[in-house]
């Protein structure tokens, strides 16, 4: 059977009590006369999740008669809302009705039929106030495209809510969003506990934090948003499906969008109920499982940059772009971040002319830091020197080095505006598959993913290594492995890594462990991260030879760490 929506409109002398989650609302009456909306057989007097679990049971739909708004048009902030639809008019009568006994009215009701018939719009007409668009516009794997309709054809309104066809609303769900959006101006939207009814039962309450935004979903589309915030970052996201017919979430390409332009959002203390159903679209094929899927599930365009910190290593820099340019991953969704730290006028500008000539990439940038970290060494006497038994690293001038490699990879956590950075080092060769093997590797619970390079300073291993005690930092280097393992940490010559590793760090130059990468690991490990290496994804460690004042000193040989 399909679901009833079985709305009866009694008249009552009396007040209308409504008690949420976390708190009491207090009873409010407006007019002489008040009216109350019954659910099915839940009066909406108690709490109002109980009302709202009648969404899970399948009703006929029933004709609806004598709808009218519960609450005065009168108070403050103005608010639009838009619900886009598409052929399934027997959903509509659960929202509508319950917009009607919102303790704080709405300006305007648009409803946005991107469906094949208009059999939405006589639903439509039953409720007073409530208008009915015409908009072919969509694909059916997203609402996006009917939401931004709504979005230009409400712009003079401050704020705007988007809500579901098919799901539910408290009485006072509006009025909690704006008291809780008020209270931050920058605040872009705020966003509701999401109380899932129907085929999946349970709650979604996540607080806000930036980071988070690039491991996981923080909310659905039901949340009240600045007009002018939306407006910035271009409306809602719209996404081609991709080969398997999938799109990603676009709701969270929004919220990131949001942030990287510099907003921020918050949660409010109020439910939202969300009827999942074989006929919504986070049912459909149209999404992948996030856990499972996770590279599929978000955003592309802003999700990568790639990082390489330039030492000066002339002869290697063709190899390296030749290596960039081979990458299967597409270039227009990669940003590109030059650090050249080598002190060099002619490695400068062939960097430089190198980034012009590319216009594939999303972006790319340039950052010139000639400082020293030994004076009277250039940085490529520094990175090729020869080993010394009596330094930090075992490598001569080892713990200026290691300050200073330190400091460049802290400053690109702080440059790149990623979520993720794929760290490459200018003496490192990675395979055309590379980036793609690494992302297929993250997930929302992982930190980084490495692939596999031979270390310079310890023979036989590569570099990668686990945590022998987390306390101290003592740990072990790894000779090999097999398929994808788990490991305590990695060197930045091939890895992806979380932006939020370095915002969290930062990589200590001087710490428990013996290296800034050791220690930015270590940090990761106390915190119960996770870290992979991909055995199989090999890379090429040019490790070539050094000429300075103190002649031609080999690479191989050493024993030591690095």
């Amino acid at each position: 059977m399909a679901k009833r929506a079985d709305l009866r409109v009694s008249g009552a002398d009396t007040t209308l009590g409504v008690t949420r989650a976390g708190y009491a609302a207090p009873a409010m009456a407006y007019g002489d006369v008040m009216r109350a909306v019954v659910y099915g057989d839940a009066m909406v007097d108690g709490t109002s999740s109980q009302a709202a679990q009648r969404v899970g049971a399948e009703q006929e739909v029933q004709e609806v008669s004598g709808a009218f708004w519960y609450a005065r048009p009168t108070l403050p902030n103005r608010v639009g809302v838009v619900i886009p639809t598409r052929n399934r008019p027997h959903w509509l009568p659960h929202m509508l009705g319950s917009l009607m006994m919102q303790t704080h009215r709405p300006e305007r009701v648009l409803v946005v039929d991107d469906g094949d018939d208009d059999s939405a719009e006589e639903v439509v007409g039953r409720y007073p106030g409530v208008e009915y668009l015409r908009a072919r516009v969509g694909s059916g794997l997203s609402g996006n495209p009917a939401r931004n309709v709504g979005m230009r054809e409400l712009a003079d309104l401050p704020y705007l809510c988007f809500l579901d066809d098919d799901d539910m609303i408290p009485p006072d769900y509006l009025e909690v969003l704006l008291a809780t959006i008020a209270t931050d101006c920058r605040a872009a939207a705020a966003y509701p506990r999401l109380w899932f009814c129907g085929s999946r039962q349970g709650t979604l309450s996540v607080p806000y934090h930036p980071d988070l935004l690039g491991r996981s979903n923080l909310s659905g589309v039901p949340a009240l948003i600045r007009t002018d915030a939306l407006s910035q970052v271009g409306g809602w996201p719209v996404f081609a499906p991709d080969p398997n017919g999938t799109v990603p979430h676009d709701d969270w390409a929004l919220w990131r969008r949001f942030r990287d332009h510099g907003w921020r959002m918050i949660p409010a203390p109020v439910d939202y109920y969300y009827y999942r159903h074989d006929d919504g679209v986070c049912r459909s094929k149209a999404r992948a499982n996030h856990q499972s899927e996770w590279r599929r599930t978000i955003d592309p365009t802003d999700l990568v940059t790639l990082a390489i910190p330039w030492s000066g290593r002339e002869h290697l820099i063709d190899a390296v772009l030749d290596a960039v340019a081979r990458q299967s991953y597409p270039a227009s969704q990669l940003h590109l971040l030059f650090y050249d730290n080598s002190g060099s006028e002619a490695v400068g500008k062939r960097l430089r002319r190198w980034l012009l000539e590319q216009d594939g990439y999303a972006g790319h940038s340039y950052h010139r830091d000639p400082r020293p970290a030994v004076a009277g060494l250039s940085a490529s006497e520094l990175a090729d020197a020869p080993l010394d038994e009596g330094e930090q690293g075992r490598r001569r001038h080892g713990r200026a080095v290691n300050h200073r490699v330190g400091a460049i990879w802290n400053r690109i956590g702080q440059l790149a505006q990623t979520d993720l950075i794929w760290c490459l080092e200018d003496d490192v060769i990675p395979p055309a598959d590379a980036l793609d093997r690494l992302l297929d590797r993250m997930g929302p619970t992982v930190d980084g993913v490495t692939a596999n390079y031979r270390s310079r300073v310890v023979p036989g291993c590569s570099v990668a290594w686990r945590y022998t005690n987390l306390e101290t930092g003592e740990l072990v280097h790894l000779e090999g492995g097999a398929g994808l393992e788990p490991i305590g940490g990695t060197g930045l010559g091939c890895a992806l890594v979380r932006r939020g590793v370095f915002r969290e760090g930062p990589a200590r130059s001087g710490g428990e462990a013996v290296g800034y990468d050791c220690n930015l690991w270590l940090d990761v490990a106390r915190r119960g991260g996770t870290v992979l290496i991909d055995w199989e994804l090999r890379c090429e460690h040019r490790i070539g030879r050094w000429e300075g004042r103190e002649g031609v000193a080999a690479l191989e040989g050493s024993r030591e760490m690095v």
